[in-house]
């Protein structure tokens, strides 16, 4: 009866050793996967967010899981990611090992379950033009299925590490998220603005190629050849386009407005442009033109110019009053030479 005891005994022994060794590697897997909050320092991070360690990794094609509506913290080797999304997510990233340290933010709010393809890099993907004083940062995002949704971008911006790195001061009242639209093939600003956790942020309602830049203000003077033509007279139109430390800009697109008539002045080299207004659908009154310049990469400018419209029948009057004058003149001498 002992035996039979001790037996029993030292088969359940076996079996909870088993049970518990074969349970330790799940338990560690679980640890490596989701550490306890608050040990990444992400700026902007909530408290109960998902936290992966990937610290040792640059990825190329690595798969992640996202749960829906759960916020996730992916730690790269040189990017830490944020995201969350509305539903079930699959992410597929890769990382040019050439980006320096990022915290980027992504949350998505999304009709169905997709799978994302992300590729960060420092420079545009094949096809997107390289666009002027970007943070040397291009964050490619690609569904697997045409989405519906609403999706927050946020780039951390650290300016003391961003002047080092780029060797210049960046001002950060003028970045910019922009996204290149495929069909205008053109960079496209979006309104952008610093949060409380020092995240530069957009919204949008579709992925792409984007990426940060600073855009730098253009000056615009203008110019008219007449400031008081009468109705149907010709009038040209001047300008002349700098940036902000006075070198000449080409190739931008200069327009003048007056009234319900736009016109696009052309470009003459040398940072000049003119352009002709037509004045039959104007009438007497006094007009402001305003001329806007705009460029990619670059802040809009605007000028105002004043054109005072006078009717062709003020110089006829004033000729007439003149001639009745003349030959009244004329007249008087004649009748006086009589005398």
């Amino acid at each position: 009866m002992m035996k039979k005891s001790v037996t029993r005994l030292s088969f359940l022994m076996v079996i909870t050793l088993v049970l518990a060794f074969s349970m330790t590697p799940i338990t560690l897997i679980q640890a490596v996967k989701g550490q306890a909050p608050g040990q990444m320092g992400v700026p902007g991070m909530p408290d109960n967010a998902l936290q992966f360690n990937r610290t040792d990794l640059t990825p190329v094609c690595h798969r992640e899981q996202i749960t829906a509506n759960t916020m996730h913290a992916f730690a790269f080797k040189n990017v830490t990611l944020l995201m969350n999304c509305s539903r079930n997510t699959e992410m597929n990233i890769t990382i040019d090992p050439r980006v320096r340290t990022r915290y980027l933010a992504l949350v998505i709010e999304q009709n169905q379950s997709a799978r994302l393809t992300m590729n960060v890099s420092v420079s545009p993907p094949p096809g997107v033009m390289t666009l002027l004083r970007t943070l040397n940062f291009y964050w490619g995002i690609e569904p697997n299925a045409t989405l519906q949704l609403h999706a927050q971008l946020r780039l951390h911006i650290n300016g003391t590490a961003l002047n080092a790195e780029l060797n210049r001061v960046v001002n950060a009242s003028r970045l910019r998220w922009m996204y290149w639209n495929r069909s205008g093939e053109e960079w496209v600003p979006v309104e952008s603005y610093l949060n409380d956790d020092g995240y530069l942020v957009c919204e949008t309602t579709h992925f792409s190629t984007w990426t940060v830049a600073e855009l730098i203000p253009l000056q615009v003077t203008g110019s008219l050849s007449k400031t008081d033509p009468t109705v149907g007279e010709a009038v040209t139109v001047s300008a002349t386009v700098k940036d902000e430390e006075g070198v000449l800009i080409e190739d931008a697109s200069i327009e003048a407005q007056v009234g319900s008539t736009t016109i696009q002045l052309t470009d003459n080299g040398g940072g000049n442009y003119q352009g002709s207004l037509d004045m039959s659908t104007l009438k007497e009154g006094i007009y402001d033109v305003e001329v806007s310049a705009a460029k990619v990469g670059y802040l809009m400018a605007e000028a105002h110019l004043t054109l005072n419209v006078q009717t062709a029948t003020q110089w006829i009057t004033y000729a007439a009053i003149g001639l009745v004058v003349g030959l009244i003149a004329m007249a008087t001498v004649i009748l006086l030479r009589k005398r």
